[in-house]
């Protein structure tokens, strides 16, 4: 699956002070980053799993995962949307699979 994505400099700087700003803790800033790319992460999740609960489950795990290692993610290269997009591959892949692994993006 391959998704291509234009943002603008300052659209990637407003992602990338969200990272950080989850990265503290943020709950706001995890909101903002979610409302902005689920329906990108979903999409992602519905074409490895199909529909329904399975689809569901991924969805819950790719953000827990993205919560729960924002520091790590923030420091990554590229943008946090090719980033998050990334997990949302790896545990879409990783639902199908029954493989589910905490490390996908190390």
């Amino acid at each position: 699956m391959s998704i291509n994505v234009v943002m603008s400099p300052a659209e990637v700087g407003q992602q990338r002070s969200l990272m950080r700003a989850m990265a503290r803790g943020d709950q706001q800033a995890f909101s903002d980053l979610y409302d902005q790319l689920c329906d990108a992460t979903y999409a992602v999740c519905r074409h490895h799993l199909g529909t329904g609960s399975v689809v569901d489950g991924a969805m819950h795990s790719v953000w827990l995962y993205i919560w729960q290692n924002a520091q790590s993610l923030c420091q990554r290269a590229g943008s946090p949307w090719s980033t998050i997009i990334e997990t949302a591959d790896h545990q879409a892949r990783a639902h199908r699979t029954g493989s589910l692994r905490s490390d996908i993006n190390s």
